[in-house]
């Protein structure tokens, strides 16, 4: 499979209220760029290995995961965009990688023990992909909260709404030192 350059991370900070975005793409498809991030900007340490709260999934999630998804969906038929399909494949490798960066105390789409990105890791669960992308959020206790942040950010925007996207998974896992996680994955599937 083909990969192409990881689209720049951007984040939104406030306290610990933390959300990323990036992409990864076909060699055809165009780079949007980097988004400025604001001027408060917390970097997470990847050699802070200070035991935090385990993962653990709220009671809530299930409605807190169907309450993101509708509302990417909302957003994305606001700009003429057909809905996403909620996909289990996508949830799983969300779910991976969130509890890694609970267990192992980091924040970033890039694994720094074993070096993964989204691609690596999709790969690494043999899901077939076209394009991939990942926003995540780290702090926000709504899926409201998130996805206004998201929208917020011109690079997070940009995966939401783009049109290539067919799929989604996500998950949120209460632990670590933000306290909720959230991890979207976008992808049109190879199958399409």
């Amino acid at each position: 499979m083909i990969r192409s350059n990881i689209l720049t991370t951007a984040a939104l900070v406030g306290a610990v209220i933390w959300a990323a975005g990036c992409q990864e793409n076909s060699p055809l498809a165009a780079l949007t760029g980097a988004a400025e991030a604001p001027a408060r900007v917390v970097q997470d340490d990847p050699t802070d290995l200070t035991p935090m709260p385990p993962p653990t999934s709220p009671r809530d999630s299930q409605a807190l995961v169907e309450a993101l998804i509708e509302g990417l969906n909302v957003e994305r038929a606001k700009a003429g965009l057909p809905r996403l399909s909620l996909s289990a494949p996508l949830c799983d490798l969300a779910e991976y990688h969130t509890t890694r960066m609970i267990d192992a105390n980091f924040f970033s789409h890039v694994d720094p023990f074993d070096k993964s990105d989204v691609a690596a890791r999709a790969e690494k669960f043999e899901y077939a992909f076209v394009k991939i992308g990942e926003n995540l959020a780290a702090g926000q206790r709504s899926a409201r909260e998130v996805l206004d942040d998201w929208l917020a950010s011109p690079v997070h925007r940009a995966n939401v709404l783009d049109p290539e996207f067919t799929d989604a998974g996500a998950v949120v896992f209460d632990g670590g030192r933000y306290g909720r996680y959230w991890t979207l994955e976008l992808s049109r599937p190879v199958q399409r």
